[in-house]
């Protein structure tokens, strides 16, 4: 099995937090210090934070080995823990027509505050915002209007922070007729988990909006509104995620999402990239 470069730069020892050596042909990486070895296939469970790779190839790469180990890995694409996806999936029984979300968060220069300074670089992060936020709209898009969805047009600029990784994306996906919009970015001056954040789907009877964190609106054809709590922000449900894990490994149970449903949202990932194509060059703040 061959790790890519740009994740060994990034692998440490999870006890004295260094630089590990990987053995291709035994399968393994390697701690010198502690003389200790970790078995990339040993079958112990996991939970592994999107997009799992900087690609679609990577990912189908460690889903393969999922697949073939049996073991029990987890990716927390949080909008299926929690109500919303829930509503959204009772909705689309009668199909989806449109669907539009807009998901901007916070400046990059949270990461670099965090030291983080690698999801700035797209050889280490895969891309920005597009790789980073969108994931979890991906998702939906893919749950509720079926894999056949195609990227029709992608538009992505660093215009605003001259980094190079997009801080602005609008990717249009589309499945015959219906159209699905996600727009995401690292723009809005706020607090981190703090969002400009707007949501619109519509089914042949009924349009749902959410445009704040706690609650959604469903407007009927008939006219009739009705106001529903529900957490529309995938912040609240790493929690619930965390537990929901625990559970599902101490009862033999197969997670709400592993590694192999993150391979369809990777290749819509890299086909929105392709579209796109490459970012102006700009120097931070030109």
């Amino acid at each position: 099995m061959a790790l890519e470069d740009a994740l060994l730069e990034i692998l440490v020892c999870p006890i004295d937090k260094h630089g590990l050596l990987y053995f291709a042909d035994q399968a393994v990486l390697y701690n010198p210090r502690l003389r200790w070895l970790y078995q990339i296939e040993e079958g112990i469970p996991f939970a592994l934070e999107k997009p799992c790779g900087l690609n679609a190839r990577e990912v189908a790469a460690l889903a393969g080995l999922e697949a073939s180990s049996g073991g029990f890995s987890s990716v927390p694409l949080v909008f299926r823990n929690g109500d919303f996806a829930a509503r959204l999936r009772e909705m689309s029984a009668g199909g989806i027509q449109y669907m539009t979300y807009r998901f901007i968060a916070g400046f990059p220069a949270r990461y670099q505050q965090a030291n983080c300074h690698w999801m700035l670089d797209p050889g280490l992060s895969g891309g920005g915002c597009t790789i980073n936020l969108a994931p979890h709209f991906f998702d939906l898009a893919l749950l509720l209007m079926g894999d056949q969805i195609r990227v029709r047009h992608a538009t992505m600029s660093n215009a605003a922070w001259g980094h190079p990784v997009e801080d602005y994306s609008v990717v249009t996906l589309e499945k015959g007729a219906d159209i699905c919009v996600i727009e995401t970015g690292y723009l809005y001056p706020a607090a981190t988990s703090t969002f400009d954040m707007h949501y619109a789907v519509r089914s042949p009877t009924q349009y749902l909006v959410a445009h704040d964190p706690e609650a959604i609106e469903v407007v009927r054809n008939s006219g009739e509104r009705e106001l529903i709590r529900s957490l529309t922000t995938n912040v609240p449900h790493y929690r619930t995620f965390v537990f929901d894990v625990l559970d599902r490994v101490r009862n033999g149970q197969p997670p709400l999402a592993r590694i192999a449903d993150m391979v369809p949202i990777m290749r819509l990932i890299d086909e929105a990239y392709a579209k796109a194509g490459p970012l102006p060059v700009k120097t931070a703040l030109e």
